[in-house]
C-alpha cells in the first residue's frame, strides 16, 4: 500500500491510534481479552508510540510499585513497603518507624495488594509480642535467660526476678526470705543479721553481736555494764563477772572473735585471748586476733 503523508498530523490513511483505549485485534482491550489487561491486573496501559507501532503496548505499576515485563505485556510489580516513602508504607514522611524503635522493618508480601502487612521487627534477645503497621511492643523473660542459671545455684538458691520484661539488663538475683540482699545481673550477697531472729542476749540484758552477717550461727552474747567481765557467748548469753580484761576490750570483736579471759585467775594481767567462732577455726591468740 502506497504510504500517505498528512502535514501536522497523521497519514491520512493510516491507522494512528493510542492501543491503551481503543478496541482493536492488537489493542490492550480486546474483545478477545477478558476485559482491560492492565486494569485488571491493577496496573496502567502504556503506549509508548501509539503513531507508529503497533502492538506495543504494555502493563506499568502503579505508584510506589516497580517491576518490568518480562516475556509478557503485564508487568510483575512488586512494592516494598520497608523500603519506600509511603502512606501505607513503614517509611512516612522520611522516618523510618521501625529503625525509630531500634527495630527492623520485615515485609510479608510484596505484592502491591498487600499493603500493611509489613511489621516491625524486635532486635535479640528481645521477642515480638504485638504490634502490626508500626513499632512494635517487644518483651523477653529475661529470668528464662541462660544467665539467670546465677539466680539458682547460688547458696541458699536465690529468687530471680525481671521488673521490666520490655528492657534488657535489669533482671536481678533476690535473696530468699530471712536474708536481706538483691543485685543485677547477677548472684547477690545475702546478709542476715541474727541478731534480728535471737532474743537470748537482750533477755539476759546484753549485747548481741553478729560477726559475720553472710554465714549462719555467728552471734553471740557479750556483757554490756562497765563493771562486768565474760567471755562472748557463741548462741547463748554470757555468763557476766564483775572483774577482767574483757571489759571495754574490743580488740577481738573487731576481728569477727570472742575475747577470753582466764576465769582461773581473773586478776592476771595480759592473759586475755581472741578466739574464733562459727565455722572459722585457729588457734587462740594471747593480746591480739587469732589467725582464724
Amino acid at each position: 500500500m502506497a504510504a500517505h503523508v498528512q502535514a501536522g498530523g497523521p497519514a491520512a490513511g493510516c491507522d494512528a491510534f493510542d492501543e491503551c483505549t481503543t478496541a482493536c485485534g492488537t489493542c490492550a482491550d480486546r474483545g478477545t481479552e477478558a476485559g482491560h489487561a492492565c486494569e485488571a491486573a491493577g496496573q496502567d496501559c502504556e503506549d509508548p508510540a501509539p503513531l507508529d507501532a503497533k502492538g506495543n503496548w504494555r502493563c506499568v505499576c502503579r505508584g510506589k510499585a516497580t517491576g518490568a515485563n518480562v516475556g509478557a505485556r503485564v508487568a510483575a510489580c512488586e512494592l516494598d513497603e520497608c523500603a519506600v516513602d509511603c502512606d501505607s508504607c513503614a517509611v512516612q514522611g522520611g522516618v523510618d518507624v521501625c529503625a525509630a524503635a531500634g527495630q527492623t522493618c520485615v515485609e510479608g508480601a510484596k505484592t502491591p495488594y498487600a499493603l500493611r502487612d509489613w511489621v516491625c521487627a524486635c532486635a535479640a534477645p528481645l521477642a515480638f509480642v504485638t504490634g502490626a503497621g508500626g513499632a512494635a511492643v517487644c518483651e523477653v523473660d529475661e529470668c528464662a535467660q541462660p544467665a539467670a542459671r546465677a539466680c539458682r545455684e547460688a547458696v541458699p538458691p536465690q529468687a530471680c526476678v525481671d521488673g521490666d520484661r520490655a528492657r534488657e539488663g535489669d533482671w536481678q538475683c533476690v535473696c530468699p526470705n530471712g536474708t536481706v540482699g538483691s543485685a543485677v545481673g547477677g548472684a547477690a550477697v545475702c546478709e542476715l543479721d541474727e541478731c534480728t531472729t535471737h532474743r537470748a542476749c537482750e533477755a539476759a540484758g546484753q549485747a548481741c553481736v553478729d560477726v559475720n552477717l553472710t554465714a549462719a550461727d555467728t552471734w553471740y552474747c557479750r556483757c554490756v555494764l562497765p563493771e562486768e567481765h565474760g567471755d562472748d557467748v557463741l548462741m547463748g548469753a554470757a555468763q557476766c563477772n564483775r572483774t577482767g580484761e574483757c571489759v571495754g576490750n574490743d580488740v577481738c570483736a573487731k576481728a569477727g572473735q570472742v575475747c577470753h579471759d582466764d576465769k582461773a585467775d581473773p586478776l592476771a594481767m595480759g592473759n586475755w585471748e581472741c578466739r574464733c567462732i562459727g565455722n572459722f577455726t585457729g588457734a587462740p591468740q594471747t593480746g591480739a586476733p587469732a589467725n582464724c
